[in-house]
């Protein structure tokens, strides 16, 4: 009897539960500079989500993995889920929301925050100069194609210094969603008990700050 009050008490639980909200960290490796990574995500009610780079000046992730520096200058757009564009973002404001590269001494990863209604959103993730070719994010990038593969001779920045193809991406506060097209790490998705638990106990020009 006792078991079945609990399971009973569980199903009522996982029924009024609102949905958790994570920080998720992605990271990866382009094999060319004009890659992009499409990630998928939800908010289940109205949020302040922050989408942010660390691999151009390097860091430490929400999952806690610190992150090299030396990955290429990233940008990142986000679009809806009819895929318009609701926002972008090229480089962070400053110095401070960005770590400093220690080779280039620029501040070019992004850190973008934005409030999103509750629903279902998409982030993508690609090299400076590879721009969405419209606000539709079925119109494609600028540079898809294997006739791009090397548009900027490879990973560079805009101060011509070699970069590498890895990047890394930070979602804070938001959901996993099914359909991406880069991997999560593990050790930043929270456990689904946890709640349950608890309940009963443009381009720039760029401007170096």
């Amino acid at each position: 009897m006792k078991l079945k009050l609990i399971a009973v008490l569980l199903a009522m639980a996982a029924a009024v539960a609102p949905a958790q909200a994570n920080n998720i960290s992605y990271t990866g490796t382009f094999a060319h500079d004009n890659d992009v990574a499409l990630i998928t995500f939800s908010v289940a009610a109205l949020s302040t989500v922050e989408i942010r780079t660390l691999s151009y000046g390097g860091g430490v992730n929400a999952a806690g993995k610190t992150i090299a520096a030396g990955g290429f200058d990233p940008i990142i757009e986000l679009f809806n889920s009819a895929g318009l564009e609701i926002g972008h973002q090229d480089d962070a404001a400053r110095c401070g929301k960005a770590a400093a590269d220690p080779v280039t001494h620029m501040c070019w990863d992004v850190d973008y925050t934005v409030k999103l209604a509750a629903g279902t959103y998409t982030v993508s993730l690609q090299q400076w100069g590879n721009e969405s070719v419209s606000t539709n994010l079925a119109d494609g990038f600028f540079r898809q194609g294997a006739q791009y593969q090397n548009y900027l001779n490879g990973f560079m920045d805009d101060t011509d210094h070699k970069r590498n193809g890895l990047w890394a991406l930070d979602l804070l506060n938001v959901s996993p969603a099914a359909a991406t097209s880069a991997v999560p790490e593990p050790a930043s998705l929270s456990l689904m008990g946890a709640a349950l638990l608890s309940m009963f106990g443009v381009r720039r020009r760029r401007k170096a700050a």
